[in-house]
């Protein structure tokens, strides 16, 4: 993730919401917090970390800052209801219904 390490703790009863943070690689500082944001993990030679956070209906993604905690949402994942992965350009989510989803992403 250019130069950060993502740590992320589970937290007995919070399920997939365990605290997470950006690490900076060199020097171990924590560069901002996570918590809240799954973090599908990248295809190789994509660099940008998104995050996927859940609602009642879909999933907001959003491109994560990690020196700063910043997000920048780009997508509204309608029906989407968890297990989201990531291949090039898109993200892919089991559905409410069962069936799978495909979003692309921006570029």
């Amino acid at each position: 993730m250019g130069g950060y390490l993502i740590a992320a703790q589970e937290t007995p009863g919070a399920g997939e919401r365990g605290s997470k943070a950006a690490v900076d690689a060199g020097s171990g500082r924590v560069t901002s917090r996570l918590d809240g944001w799954d973090l599908p993990q990248p295809p190789e030679g994509d660099s940008r970390l998104l995050g996927v956070r859940y609602l009642p209906d879909g999933a907001w993604l959003a491109e994560l800052d990690p020196a700063t905690g910043a997000s920048r949402p780009f997508g509204l994942l309608r029906g989407a209801s968890r297990d989201c992965v990531r291949g090039p350009g898109v993200v892919v989510c089991r559905r409410y219904d069962g069936s799978i989803g495909v979003w692309r992403q921006p570029a």
